[in-house]
C-alpha cells in the first residue's frame, strides 16, 4: 500500500521515509536471497527436522542481514546508491511529465542505414560511369590536369552521397524520470511535500496507486507498465492546522488520498515535569535521547564540558525544545503555558531540524555556552517578533539566559517587536570551557536507559583476544573492574588530549 507521512514541520518525516524505503529494499534483497538460499539448503537436507529448518534460516538471515549492514556503512558508491530510494521534491510547479517522462527536443543528424561497402560500390560505378562518358574530353587534357580533374570528379561524386544518405532534423527524446525509474526497477521513491503537487496533476497517479508488484499500471504518454517487485511510493506533507497554515500546500482530494495509508507523524516525546536527576519514566524522554544520540561519535562516545551540569542543561533544552512544539501544535495544557490560554506560536519552532542546528553551534561546549548556541542557532534568526519573544521568556523559565551569565531578557507584550543581542546582553561573552568529562557508550547507554546492562560471563571475542587471562577476569570484583573502567576512561581522554594539542600545534 503507498503510505503517505504527514506532520508539523522539522518532525523528520522525510528522513523517517528515506529509512523505512532502505530497510525496505534491503528487506526484499535478504528476501531473495534467503529463497534460493533455503531452497539449496532443503535439498542438501532432505531429512532435516523443523528445528534444523528454523536454525538454517536464523543463520542465513543474519548473515545477510551483516552483508547489507556492512554495504550500508562502508559500501562502493554504486552499491549504497542501489539501496537509496529515488527521490521528488514537491512543488506547485512539478508536472506529469516531471514524475514520469520529460520530453525535449534535439536537432539530430540521421545517415541511411546500408553498409560502407554498398555505398563505396555505388560511387566507385557512377564515377567510372561518369569517366567513360566523358572519355574523349579528358584525354585532350594534361596529364596532370587529367589526374586532377579525377580527384575532384570523385570528391564531388562523395559530397553528393554523403548530401543524399545524410539528414538533419528535430527530434523528441523522452528521458524517464524517477517514477517510471522506479516502476521499471523496483525501487521506492519518495514523493516530498505531496500536497504542494497540484491535483489535476497527482490525479494521473490514480492508477498506479492501486495496482501491485507483478500489476500492469497505465501510464498516459507512455502505456501500460509491469510494476516490478521492490517498488514501493512513500508520499510526505505538512500537516496544516488552524493555526498554523503552510503557504503553497493544497487539501488532497479525498478520493486521491484514500489510496493512501495515512500516518501522522510528530515529535517525539519528551517530559515537561522535573528534571534529570528526578525523571520518573525513561520511555517519554526520547528527545533527550535523540540529543545524545546527536552529539554522540561513531563510537558512541561524547566529550562535554562539566559533564553533569552540561547534561541537565541538555535536558532542560530537551524540555524547552518539546515545549514549543507543543505549542506550535496547538497541544498545551494550562501548566505549560503558565495559565496563558492565547499562547500560539504561528512560525517558530524547536524541531528536530533546528535542534540540531542548535547543537551544531554548540559544538560541544568548544568556543560558546550552549545558551549562545541557542541565541546564535535559532533565537537570533527567528522573524516574529512574537514567537521570538515567546520562546526567549520560556528559555529564562528553563534556566538559559541567566542573569548571572550577563544576559538581561525582559518580558515583552504581543506586538512590541524583534528583539537582538544588544537588548539583552550588554557586554561581550567571557566564555571559558570548562573541564571535560569523557562518556563512553557504555555510560551513554546508561544514561539513556537506566542501569546499564551487566556482563554475565567474559564475551567470546574478548576471552579470545586475551587467551589465558580470561580465568582471571573471571575471579575479578566489581570494585577492580570499575577502577580498569576508570583507567581506560583516562587513557581515552589523554588520547583525545594529545591528538587535540597536535591538531592545535600546541608544542607546550
Amino acid at each position: 500500500m503507498p503510505v503517505y507521512l504527514v506532520g508539523h514541520l522539522g518532525s523528520g518525516k522525510t528522513q523517517i521515509a528515506i529509512e523505512s524505503a532502505v530497510d525496505f529494499t534491503i528487506q526484499n534483497k535478504i528476501n531473495d536471497h534467503l529463497a534460493d538460499d533455503l531452497e539449496a539448503w532443503f535439498q542438501e537436507h532432505k531429512n532435516a527436522s523443523e528445528d534444523d529448518a528454523k536454525c538454517a534460516f536464523k543463520r542465513l538471515n543474519e548473515k545477510w542481514k551483516a552483508y547489507y549492514e556492512h554495504i550500508y556503512e562502508v559500501g562502493s558508491e554504486e552499491e549504497i546508491e542501489s539501496l537509496q530510494p529515488l527521490f521528488i521534491s514537491g512543488s506547485h510547479n512539478l508536472t506529469y511529465e516531471d514524475m514520469f517522462v520529460e520530453k525535449t527536443l534535439s536537432l539530430e543528424q540521421n545517415f541511411s542505414s546500408d553498409s560502407f561497402e554498398s555505398y563505396l560500390n555505388t560511387m566507385v560505378d557512377d564515377y567510372l560511369n561518369w569517366l567513360q562518358h566523358h572519355e574523349h574530353e579528358i584525354v585532350g587534357l594534361k596529364p596532370e590536369e587529367q589526374l586532377q580533374l579525377k580527384v575532384q570528379i570523385w570528391k564531388s561524386f562523395s559530397d553528393l552521397l554523403i548530401a543524399k544518405n545524410n539528414s538533419f532534423g528535430t527530434t523528441i527524446q523522452k528521458i524517464e524520470r524517477e517514477i517510471l525509474i522506479a516502476l521499471r526497477q523496483g525501487r521506492p521513491v519518495i514523493v516530498d511535500e505531496l500536497n504542494t503537487i497540484a491535483m489535476q496533476n497527482l490525479i494521473a497517479l490514480n492508477d498506479l496507486l492501486q495496482r501491485h508488484a507483478g500489476q500492469t499500471a497505465y501510464i498516459t504518454g507512455i502505456g501500460p507498465v509491469k510494476i516490478a517487485k521492490g517498488f514501493a511510493f512513500i508520499g510526505t506533507g505538512n500537516l496544516s492546522t488552524q493555526m498554523v497554515q503552510y503557504e503553497g500546500t493544497n487539501q488532497l482530494n479525498p478520493a486521491f488520498q484514500s489510496r493512501f495509508v495515512t500516518i501522522e507523524y510528530n515529535y517525539v516525546p519528551q517530559d515537561l515535569v522535573g528534571d534529570l536527576n528526578i525523571n520518573v519514566d525513561d520511555t517519554n524522554n526520547e528527545l533527550y535521547r535523540v540529543i545524545l544520540s546527536t552529539l554522540a561519535n561513531r563510537e558512541g562516545a561524547i566529550q562535554l564540558p562539566n559533564g553533569p551540569e552540561s547534561l541537565k542543561e541538555l535536558y532542560r533544552f530537551a524540555q524547552l525544545s518539546r515545549l514549543t512544539q507543543n505549542v506550535f501544535m496547538g497541544k498545551i495544557s494550562e501548566f505549560e503555558a503558565d495559565g496563558k490560554s492565547t499562547v500560539e506560536l504561528r512560525e517558530a519552532v524547536l524541531s528536530i531540524r533546528n535542534i540540531i542546528h542548535v547543537l551544531e553551534n554548540w559544538n560541544c561546549g568548544e568556543e560558546k555556552s550552549l545558551t549562545m548556541a541557542l541565541w546564535d542557532g535559532f533565537i537570533s534568526s527567528i522573524t516574529n517578533a512574537d514567537d521570538q519573544n515567546y520562546i526567549l521568556s520560556q528559555a529564562v523559565r528553563y534556566g538559559f539566559f541567566s542573569e548571572r551569565e550577563g544576559w538581561s531578557v525582559r518580558s515583552k507584550e504581543v506586538g512590541e517587536g524583534i528583539t537582538n543581542y544588544e537588548e539583552i546582553r550588554s557586554n561581550d561573552s567571557d566564555y571559558v570551557r570548562g573541564p571535560l568529562t569523557t562518556y563512553c557508550s557504555y555510560d551513554i547507554i546508561g544514561l539513556l536507559y537506566g542501569q546499564k546492562p551487566r556482563h554475565k560471563s567474559v564475551p567470546l571475542q574478548l576471552r579470545q583476544t586475551i587467551g589465558d587471562e580470561a580465568a582471571h577476569i573471571e575471579t575479578l570484583k566489581l570494585s577492580d573492574i570499575q577502577n580498569m573502567n576508570q583507567e581506560i576512561e583516562n587513557l581515552e581522554y589523554t588520547s583525545f588530549l594529545i591528538d587535540y594539542l597536535k591538531e592545535t600545534g600546541d608544542d607546550n
